[in-house]
């Protein structure tokens, strides 16, 4: 899965230097780097580029604030946080919003913050019958949760697999799979912030 990652970062990165100031190139190769290689450093690096070019992109600005929050830089990917608040986004943009303040309070230790904003990203996110956004919002949240304590990680990876199952868009499912492998491959109780009792997760989920 890492060398079609990387063969994919190659090409997309060739079809950027071949229209550069198009922002989709970009955009794409930020998520392959941050979302399925788990190379925040060089996704930073590339939202950046981007950026000097299409300062207003909100996913480039979105991939920005997840990298440096990944990174464990809480100050910065707050700053950038407030700046995606006052850009134009997607349709789900609020469930994009609400996932990153999840990550940004979980990497901090406020555990139970960290589980409001994701549940928000999930529920908004069925909502709009958008199952990619939910999907990214489930592993990333899994993940977070694994790394403070696996009890209740295994309940959001079930859901995950849920709604894997029910996206109608093939086109993101491979993205999907290795997103939660990754996610699954996550240290247990790594967090660098460690809350001194993490309570017991209890949540339901809507209907798909």
């Amino acid at each position: 899965m890492l060398r079609i990652g990387k063969k994919a970062i190659t090409s997309t990165l060739a079809w950027y230097e071949d229209q550069p100031f198009s922002a989709q190139p970009i955009e794409l190769a930020s998520f392959i780097y941050g979302s399925l290689l788990g190379n925040h450093e060089q996704s930073e690096k590339v939202c950046r580029r981007g950026l000097v070019a299409s300062p207003e992109h909100w996913g480039l600005n979105v991939d920005l604030t997840y990298a440096l929050a990944s990174l464990n830089r809480l100050d910065e990917a707050r700053d950038q946080l407030a700046r995606i608040r006052t850009l134009e986004g997607s349709e789900a943009r609020a469930a994009v919003i609400a996932a990153n303040g999840g990550l940004i309070a979980y990497r901090a230790g406020e555990i139970e913050p960290g589980r409001q904003f994701y549940k928000e990203a999930v529920d908004v996110a069925v909502g709009l019958v958008d199952r990619r956004t939910c999907a990214s919002a489930l592993i990333n949240w899994a993940r977070e949760e694994r790394r403070v304590s696996i009890q209740g990680s295994e309940v959001l990876f079930q859901y995950a697999d849920k709604v894997l199952k029910a996206l109608s868009d093939q086109t993101w499912a491979g993205d999907i799979k290795q997103m939660l492998t990754i996610a699954r491959g996550v240290e247990p109780a790594a967090a660098l912030v460690k809350p001194a009792k993490v309570p017991e997760l209890t949540v339901a989920f809507p209907e798909l």
